[in-house]
């Protein structure tokens, strides 16, 4: 049988797990936003030069 000062320990080691997780979870999250961010400014820059490369194309 496990004691309570035993499954009190494990409980805060499963806490301090979950919490690194969800500060993990959290930064992915950030992560992601600024990929999304770059990926757009990415595809402007790419039909702006594409835009551009039409135009001197037809000229």
């Amino acid at each position: 049988m496990i004691s309570a000062i035993e499954q009190k320990k494990k409980l805060e080691k499963q806490i301090k797990a979950l919490e690194k997780i969800s500060e993990l979870e959290n930064e992915m999250n950030e992560k992601e936003k600024e990929f999304e961010k770059s990926k757009e400014k990415y595809k402007k820059e790419l039909d702006k030069f594409n835009d551009t490369f039409k135009e001197e194309s037809n000229e």
